[in-house]
């Protein structure tokens, strides 16, 4: 081909486009891959995407075995799979074609898949763009999304493993081929005689359907979209109305996708029984039959109330009231109602832990879109004046998309990898719509509202002295001709500010995502899983007993019974499924949260102030390894309290303040202390103090009073009502005891009065004594030491000797008679000394570590010792496991 013919092909020199959008697209989210080590894969942060790769890993030995039920995760009860098979069966595809067997190659060869499916995105979103308005629209959209959002752009980058970026592509291209069957209906005549009118649509609409099963299969949360077709629905059909034309098109198109999708979950086949739209349940297809039959009650209401348009409205609303009743009264609609319902306004206490789940704030939403939310605001406003003008399907239909989209991720920002698409379009809407000013009316509204910003140009001054009368006609028109001058040369810099300023916000939008881009991948070590968490739980797969459950096994869900010799890890709920993934264990919790929440949950376990308390909860959940880190111990220690509690009160472990700046008394400033209520907790004595005896050493000495918050003439920030304001903090040392300090502690009801009490800034530095556990021994721990950060206003602190992951078994412990304070020295596998004490509970010792025959690394170094006396005592094995009495 010439290129002469090449530059006059506007398709050929589109598709070269949508290419290089595509590939600038895949490079970029290639960027990580160029920092994978020596271990042959890169080592994600991530939490869900580790249980992705395991069922890809599962696939790629056993293909195409998907386990719905998994016992490797949620002990004692095993998980039931929320999560489709498409994603998993993909990478696993990918991973047999290219012949990746081993588990770094199956990691190393599944990362590409999400960069490949974001590139596929390019071109759905030309054509989406094309679909709704033109398409320069598309080609916008097309390389927008190539670079844009920041948080859609992470979630589709390489070694992102999980189901969002397939709910997006297949959801979105689900939409368009729907909104094309639409279309086509509503741009040609349905002649009986042309065949091709009547059968082209319908296949396009059973498209749609497939798409719609694809986009189930990767996740149920692609139900969503069904609310969407189901407003548009609706609104469409009364705009049908009040136009006097015929919704039989929505009805066929409806009919056929709907039926199709449907009848797939069918054949597909349910994994649960219950009714739930988040679950492969029949209530999936229930939601399928209600948009059916809503779109046949709208087709022949309308029918009915053939040009009658008020009746129409009021059987409408009369309908909508006995629906919703309907949904009241019948168990499985009540049911599925109240998960919709929950979805858009449940409150959810815990989310201060599963940060996808909060509220989208406004600095967030600029973090993901940057400028795209000017533009996209700009594309909504010459999106409704579009539809003002002249209603067309598409746009409508397309409105209502983003409007849907858009509360969605206001209420839960996880959703903003979906809202990516409709803030993109939009934005292209916006940047394109400054270049067709066609439309005087338009004009004129944009002159109106800028005519304050740019000043009108002057006339100048009178020159008509001097010259001869002219007639009062001739001096009007020459005055309208003036006039009408200076309103185009003011319309003109209009036009021109405004174009030079959609072209300043897209030049820095594209430059600060292209940026931001670059800069993630560039700063993938930083992004990277631990590799203390790694090494750990690599180490469980090679010195902790079998469980007993096979990694590669498939198993029946019901009534499946777990094998004597299993046991479940207890450790924090994002590191379960590095815990299946690398040490092939059984976590009790995970990223699903299960197992989470409660008073037995592992949660209340890690809060427990009581070690029998502890031990209860760990016995009920089958717990026999104890895993603690620095996260959860320490930085993100808060986020156990709701889980426990229900409440995101912290006071009975962190207490907060205000206090005044040293150069500035009437600013004051926010900061938090530990309080004795956090050192008694398993979680901070298990990982602060290897779980022994500690006698607290100096200790911050708080003097404060309660009062309104700020008092007149002062700034406290965000703090607003009765606050506790520090007037004195002085170091103290409490080593030998609290008896010359006068303490001044709050009782159960806080008053406006003045208080004294010991508090401390550092995890490791208790405020009273901290007893020891009896039935926990450290059996492992990482090579690092732990980097936490204490509270949002402190800075990042080393802890020096407190390893980054620990690992402690649960034994018996062997019985050992005395009085006082008993000691052992321990050696860990990294070479760390510390000694394990412990104070005796009527007339008994119970300790955990054996002086001899201990499988693992992290040993005694010697026999206990009764401090104070002469004896010492040997303890095997076999005492510490069988919980023996051991002769002093």
């Amino acid at each position: 081909m010439e290129l002469k013919e090449l530059k006059g092909n506007l398709r050929i020199r589109i598709a070269i486009l949508l290419i290089i959008f595509m590939a600038v697209s895949f490079l970029l989210r290639m960027i990580p891959a160029f920092f994978i080590g020596n271990a042959g894969y890169l080592p994600t942060y991530d939490t869900d995407g580790w249980y992705t790769l395991r069922q890809i890993e599962v696939m790629v030995h056993h293909f195409p075995q998907y386990n719905w039920f998994d016992p490797m995760t949620a002990y004692p009860t095993g998980k039931f799979i929320d999560w489709g098979p498409l994603y998993p069966f993909i990478a696993a595809v990918l991973c047999l074609i290219s012949g990746a067997a081993s588990q770094a190659s199956v990691v190393a060869t599944a990362g590409v898949v999400s960069p490949l499916m974001a590139a596929l995105m390019v071109p759905v979103m030309y054509y989406l763009g094309k679909t709704v308005w033109d398409w320069q629209t598309g080609i916008l959209a097309a390389g927008l999304v190539a670079v844009i959002s920041y948080h859609y752009f992470f979630l589709s980058s390489y070694g992102l493993i999980g189901h969002h970026i397939a709910e997006t592509l297949f959801g979105t291209l689900f939409l368009l081929i729907y909104l094309t069957a639409m279309v086509y209906f509503r741009t040609h005549d349905r002649d009986c005689r042309n065949l091709r009118a009547i059968y082209l649509p319908c296949l396009i609409a059973a498209a749609a359907g497939i798409c719609l099963f694809c986009a189930l299969l990767a996740s149920p949360t692609g139900i969503l979209v069904l609310v969407v077709i189901g407003l548009y629905t609706l609104v469409q059909c009364i705009l049908d109305q009040w136009a006097g034309r015929s919704s039989s098109d929505l009805l066929i198109t409806n009919g056929i996708f709907l039926s199709i999708s449907a009848a797939l979950l069918v054949c597909f086949g349910f994994r649960t029984t219950g009714i739930s739209i988040t679950q492969y349940s029949p209530g999936l297809v229930y939601l399928h039959l209600a948009l059916l039959a809503e779109t046949l009650v709208l087709f022949f209401l309308s029918r009915v109330f053939s040009g009658k348009k008020v009746p129409y409205l009021v059987t409408l609303i009369v309908l909508g009231i006995a629906g919703c009743a309907a949904i009241l009264v019948c168990p499985p609609l009540n049911s599925i109602g109240e998960q919709a319902f929950g979805l858009f306004f449940n409150s959810m206490t815990y989310s201060v832990g599963v940060v996808e789940t909060l509220p989208l704030t406004l600095p967030a939403a600029w973090d993901y879109f940057g400028f795209a939310i000017i533009l996209a605001a700009g594309g909504f406003a010459v999106l409704v004046g579009a539809l003002l003008q002249k209603p067309r399907t598409e746009q409508v239909f397309f409105l209502l998309w983003s409007v849907v989209m858009v509360i969605l991720t206001v209420r839960y920002q996880r959703f903003d990898y979906y809202s990516t698409v409709n803030i993109v379009l939009l934005s292209a809407i916006g940047i394109t719509g400054c270049f067709r000013w066609q439309d005087a009316r338009l004009r004129t509204k944009i002159s109106s509202l800028l005519s304050g910003i740019i000043p009108l140009p002057s006339s100048g001054p009178d020159t008509s002295e001097g010259k001869e009368e002219v007639s009062d006609a001739s001096r009007q028109k020459g005055k309208k001709k003036k006039t009408t001058g200076q309103n185009v040369r003011t319309t003109d810099l209009q036009k021109v500010f405004c174009l030079a300023a959609v072209l300043l916000l897209t030049i820095a939008l594209i430059g600060i995502s292209l940026y931001k881009d670059i800069d993630l991948g560039i700063k993938t070590p930083e992004h990277e899983l631990s590799d203390d968490w790694v090494e750990s739980a690599t180490w469980l797969e090679n010195n902790t007993p079998p469980t007993g459950v096979d990694y590669f096994g498939e198993y029946p869900s019901p009534g499946y019974t777990y094998p004597g010799s299993s046991y479940g890890i207890m450790a924090s709920w994002d590191s379960g499924h590095w815990i299946t993934f690398f040490g092939h264990r059984i976590p009790i919790t995970n990223p699903f949260q299960d197992n989470l929440a409660g008073s037995n949950g592992a949660a209340a376990y890690f809060l427990a102030q009581n070690e029998s308390d502890a031990d209860t909860a760990l016995a009920g959940l089958g717990g026999r390894y104890v895993i603690v880190d620095s996260n959860l111990a320490v930085t993100t220690f808060t986020n156990l309290v709701p889980w426990a509690t229900g409440s995101t009160d912290i006071s009975p472990y962190i207490s907060w303040f205000v206090m005044p700046e040293p150069d500035n008394a009437k600013v004051l400033e926010k900061v938090h202390k530990y309080n004795n209520g956090y050192f008694q907790t398993i979680a901070a004595r298990l990982y602060n103090f290897d779980g022994s005896l500690t006698v607290p050493g100096k200790a911050e000495y708080i003097r404060y009073t309660i009062r309104q918050v700020p008092a007149a003439g002062e700034s406290a920030g965000d703090v607003n009502g009765y606050a506790r304001v520090i007037s004195g903090d002085d170091s103290v040392d409490i080593s030998r005891g609290t008896a010359n300090i006068t303490l001044v502690r709050e009782s159960g009801t806080l008053s406006a009065s003045s208080y004294a009490d010991l508090y401390s800034s550092h995890p490791n530095e208790p405020v009273e004594t901290v007893p020891a556990l009896h039935h926990y021994r450290l059996v492992h721990e990482s090579p690092d030491n732990a980097t936490v950060t204490a509270f949002p206003e402190s800075k990042d602190e080393t802890l020096d000797g407190i390893k980054t992951v620990k690992i402690f078994e649960y034994v018996k412990g062997a019985q050992i008679a005395g009085e006082g304070i008993i000691e052992v020295p321990i050696t860990t596998n990294t070479g760390r000394i510390f000694v394990y004490r412990q104070a005796s509970e009527n007339g008994t010792f119970t300790v955990p570590y054996a002086t001899s025959g201990s499988p693992y690394e992290v040993r005694a170094t010697g026999p206990y010792h009764i401090i104070g006396t002469s004896g010492y005592i040997n303890v095997t094995e076999n005492d510490v496991t069988q919980g023996n009495r051991v002769q002093v």
